[in-house]
């Protein structure tokens, strides 16, 4: 399913969504009035994973409301999800996440 997001410029329209084939999530940019495509974001198979990589990658273009943000997160899984920390709308889409766990000792238990 496909969603439109507000376009920071008034000569865009943002379209973003899940593409169940490539199992990635996309943004296309298009022109207003001619429909030529400006941009595409998401075109390789499992490219962008999270909605927050997404909004991160298309943050040029347009906005993200806490509803389609939501609503990008369900149309990938097919079922009603709650914002995780993997995936949170208001997780800083510019920094990176770091493996903060111990690792195990030989012989520890």
């Amino acid at each position: 399913m496909s969603h439109e997001i507000l376009a920071k410029d008034s000569n865009h329209i943002v379209i973003v969504g899940w593409d169940g084939l490539l199992l990635t999530f996309y943004a296309d940019v298009f022109q207003v009035g001619t429909n030529d495509r400006v941009k595409k974001i998401g075109t390789r198979p499992r490219e962008i994973q999270t909605v927050s990589d997404l909004r991160a990658r298309a943050r040029k273009y347009g906005e993200f409301d806490m509803d389609v943000f939501q609503k990008l997160k369900e149309d990938k899984t097919g079922r009603k999800t709650d914002d995780t920390p993997e995936d949170a709308f208001d997780a800083d889409p510019n920094t990176t996440r770091r493996n903060t766990a111990k690792p195990i000792r030989e012989g520890a238990r």
